[in-house]
């Protein structure tokens, strides 16, 4: 990690900004200064809206009735594929097959998450 990964850690992405803008200031324009702080927002907005759009789209699916193999994935955080090989051993969640797909009920998603809780010791 290095020391600007470091300052970020400790003092927050704002004060980390504004500690490495006092660094380069001699060496940057206004412009450049206030075109650097305005790429640093809107890379923060991003990752915000990232994350609120991840969250977003796990509550839309615990919603639904039933998921696609790739959300229910998505949802219980293992690839898609764990989620395959679960299914052709017998293992993890309980699946409906309809027409040839296969889906999974999210309160049997749900029922089978918590089944699998393991507690701390």
């Amino acid at each position: 990690m290095n020391t600007n990964e470091q300052m970020v850690i400790q003092d927050g992405p704002a004060t980390a900004l504004s500690r490495l803008m006092e660094q380069i200031q001699p060496e940057l324009s206004q412009g450049q200064l206030t075109e650097l702080q305005e790429l640093f927002s809107r890379a923060v907005a991003m990752g915000v809206s990232q994350a609120f759009g991840r969250a977003a789209r796990l509550e839309e699916m615990r919603r639904k009735i039933m998921l696609t193999p790739t959300e229910a994935a998505e949802l219980i955080g293992v690839p898609a594929k764990t989620l395959s090989n679960w299914r052709s051993a017998g293992r993890g969640p309980d699946v409906v097959k309809h027409g040839g797909k296969v889906l999974y009920p999210v309160k049997d998603l749900e029922k089978w998450t918590e089944a699998n809780r393991v507690k701390n010791l």
